[in-house]
């Protein structure tokens, strides 16, 4: 069982705020000239701002879960670039280690069968894409009349 006290206010807090602080100001300066009434008016300002605060008391009853990892690992063509994939294998190692440290009952991480998908067409990377366009663009405005 886990008690807490939440607010739940029925009016927005920054409403609340441009309520609440005048008033409390007016019921301070009361205290401060010892006006007569001075703490009733406290009093009530005070029960207007708990009942406009809107205190809730939860009893929460939990149950613990055991802690899962999700480890999401790029390999997307851009993990072909320079040392990326080296980096990118160094990383996922030592989080590895990590969580096997912090957790004496972690699972083994599930690793996809194959580094990447078989592919039924070439291999066509930006670059090769660009220069296609390019060539293509060129064509066109060779071909444009004047």
């Amino acid at each position: 069982m886990n008690w807490s006290l939440a607010f739940e206010p029925l009016i927005s807090w920054p409403l609340l705020g441009l309520v609440l602080t005048p008033l409390l100001l007016l019921a301070l300066v009361g205290l401060w000239f010892r006006q007569r009434g001075a703490v009733f008016r406290l009093a009530g300002l005070l029960a207007l701002a708990a009942a406009l605060l809107n205190p809730v008391f939860l009893d929460e009853e939990r149950e613990a879960l055991k802690s899962v990892v999700a480890v999401v690992v790029d390999r997307s063509q851009s993990q072909d670039i320079g040392e990326r994939t080296k980096q990118t294998d160094e990383a996922l190692a030592g989080l590895s280690s990590a969580l096997a440290a912090s957790s004496s009952s972690m699972s083994a991480l599930s690793r996809p069968a194959s580094r990447k998908p078989p592919r039924s067409a070439p291999k066509r990377g930006f670059s090769a894409r660009l220069k296609a366009l390019s060539a293509t663009c060129h064509l066109r405005a060779s071909a444009a009349p004047s």
